[in-house]
C-alpha cells in the first residue's frame, strides 16, 4: 500500500517491528522507493509473505518462516 501511495505522489511513512537478522533487504527497498521508515528493530527475523499468481489470476499465499 505504501508503494502505491508513493507512486501516486503521496509522502508516506511505514512503521512497525523489523527483525534484526534480515532487515537489510527491507531497509534497502524502502530507501530505493523513497519511503520513510520508522521501524523499531527487534531481535529475530521478519516473516516474509509470498503470493504466487498464475495466468488466470488465481493465487496462493505462502508464509515463509525460518525458525
Amino acid at each position: 500500500m505504501a508503494k502505491v501511495l508513493k507512486d501516486l505522489g503521496i509522502d508516506v511513512t511505514v512503521g512497525g517491528f523489523l527483525g534484526k537478522d534480515n532487515q537489510d533487504g527491507f531497509q534497502q527497498l524502502f530507501s530505493e522507493l523513497g519511503i520513510a521508515n520508522r521501524f523499531q528493530v527487534v531481535q529475530g527475523r521478519t516473516r516474509i509473505n509470498v503470493k504466487l499468481t498464475e495466468k488466470r489470476w488465481r493465487s496462493d499465499r505462502f508464509q515463509l518462516l525460518r525458525l
